[in-house]
């Protein structure tokens, strides 16, 4: 059963409690997947230090309010001879295991989409 949209919704986390549940997350679903010792820590240096780390750029994804999937968006400018273009890269994609093959991360990643078009990034590399 796919679930509905009323049981899985998409927000841009704006608090410190859902930067926790989006970061322990994405420990959850990539440690079982990755044998560094240092994961926790290269996990948060990369969402931490990033110089153009938001809050907002972390959409967390919730299936009957308990997050359960993520996505983090990365903007950067790129030169590219005289012009600079604002582009963003999109990171830790993930879902809970058991929501997994229902569509729901393509429902997450046309959310991602949209808002880097609404915030004038004019490049979207995926």
């Amino acid at each position: 059963m796919i679930p509905t949209m009323r049981e899985f919704t998409i927000e841009h986390i704006c608090t410190e409690p859902d930067y926790t549940a989006a970061f322990s997350l994405a420990l959850s679903v990539f440690s079982s997947q990755n044998s560094s010792i240092d994961y926790r820590d290269n996990k948060f240096f990369t969402w931490d230090e990033d110089p153009y780390f938001k809050y907002e750029n972390i959409l967390l994804a919730k299936y009957k309010g308990i997050p359960a999937g993520l996505i983090r968006i990365v903007p950067r400018e790129l030169c590219r001879g005289d012009k600079v273009l604002s582009v963003a890269g999109i990171s830790s994609v993930c879902l809970l295991p058991e929501l997994r093959g229902k569509g729901l991360s393509v429902t997450l990643m046309k959310e991602a989409i949209r808002y880097c078009k609404g915030v004038g990034l004019s490049l979207i590399h995926i």
